[in-house]
This record gives structure tokens, C-alpha cells and sequence, in this order.
């Protein structure tokens, strides 16, 4: 699919902006937007997270650049005291 000559890889990944009439491409990917919606769910308590799923996450969030996000996560991570094996499996949350 062609979309004004650039590529529709991805739909999410481009927007109609009106005031310059052209179409231009966005920079957040898919996986971005699950990823900050599930961060999003962990922090306000609507999802159930382990301390693997918050270190992984986070991890990911700093790749994408969201830091904001990021530094949440870890301070959940911290509040988890997650156990010995968790440590050992997924790193220390600093």
C-alpha cells in the first residue's frame, strides 16, 4: 500500500496533518504504544505486574527513550523487595 508515496508499513505509524496538508510519518511504533499503555496499567494498579515484567518493561522504555515512564517503573520495581531468585533472574531494579 502506498500512502503519497510513502510507504503504510505500518498504519499506526502515520497521521494526516491538516494545517500543512500532507501526510507525514509518526515516530511511536506499535510496540511503543502497548508498551507505555501496560506501563501505564501497572503503575495505576489496573494490571497485576511481577517484578520481571516491571524490570523488562522498563528496560524496553528506555530503548524507546521514555525515561518519564522508566524512572515510574523503577521506583515500582524497588517497592516490589522482589526475592533473591528474582535478582538473579532479572537484575538488580537500579
Amino acid at each position: 500500500m502506498d500512502l503519497a508515496g510513502k510507504s503504510a508499513e505500518n498504519l499506526l505509524s502515520h497521521h494526516w496533518n491538516p494545517w500543512r496538508c500532507q501526510l507525514e510519518t509518526m515516530s511511536m511504533s506499535l510496540q511503543l504504544v502497548v508498551a507505555r499503555g501496560t506501563a501505564r496499567s501497572f503503575l495505576s494498579g489496573n494490571a497485576a505486574a511481577g517484578y520481571g515484567d516491571v524490570i523488562l518493561l522498563r528496560r524496553l522504555l528506555l530503548a524507546e527513550g521514555d525515561q518519564l515512564l522508566a524512572a515510574d517503573l523503577l521506583l515500582m520495581a524497588i517497592a516490589m523487595n522482589p526475592t533473591p531468585a528474582e535478582i538473579a533472574a532479572f537484575g538488580q531494579a537500579l
